[in-house]
C-alpha cells in the first residue's frame, strides 16, 4: 500500500480513485 501511495504521490486524482477502490473492496469483504 505504501508503494501505491508513492507512485501516485504527484497525481491526487489517481490517489482518490485508489482510495475509493480500496474502500469499496473492504466494504465488499465485510458483506
Amino acid at each position: 500500500m505504501s508503494k501505491a501511495i508513492l507512485v501516485v504521490d504527484d497525481d491526487k486524482e489517481i490517489a482518490e480513485l485508489i482510495e475509493v477502490y480500496l474502500h469499496n473492496r473492504i466494504n465488499d469483504r465485510c458483506r
